[in-house]
Order: C-alpha cells, then sequence, then structure tokens
C-alpha cells in the first residue's frame, strides 16, 4: 500500500460527490489526520510518501522533501503501476 494523505478537497469531494475520490476514501488508502496540524505537517509526520490533492497551489509544488504532491488521477495511475 502506498502511504500517503489526503488533503480536504479529496475527502469532501470523495463524501458530496463520489467517483475516484469516493473510490480512495472508501479503500482507506490515506494516512492519518491530524486535525490541527497542514496536511503536509500530517505527511511528513506519518512518512507518506504521497500527499493526494486537487489544490492548484500544492500541486505546484510538486514534492515537498520527499512527499510527492499528486492529483487523483496521477495517484491512481501510481497504483495501477504497482508502484510503492
Amino acid at each position: 500500500m502506498l502511504r500517503s494523505v489526503l488533503d480536504t478537497n479529496v475527502y469532501l469531494s470523495g463524501i458530496l460527490f463520489g467517483g475516484r475520490p469516493a473510490a480512495i476514501v472508501n479503500e482507506g488508502l490515506f494516512g492519518a489526520y491530524l486535525e490541527d496540524n497542514p496536511i503536509v505537517e500530517t505527511a511528513l509526520v506519518g512518512n507518506a510518501g504521497y500527499i493526494v490533492t486537487g489544490d492548484a497551489h500544492l500541486l505546484r509544488l510538486r514534492q515537498y522533501d520527499d512527499v510527492h504532491l499528486v492529483t487523483i488521477d496521477q495517484f491512481f495511475r501510481l497504483l495501477d503501476s504497482g508502484r510503492n
């Protein structure tokens, strides 16, 4: 399994609209969310390799330390390729 953190947009999209975001949320492919800390800090503390987000500002970073910032589609391609 890929160690990952989903941002709030992915959670809300999954809950409200279904589709690919819901598939990620429902499968439990996410790291622990620390309610009072930013998403990036959560990923760093949890040693996640990926943050799955739709936030354009975060996506522009592409990578922070060893954490890759990817879209939902990019994440599914990683899952499909079996990359860990």
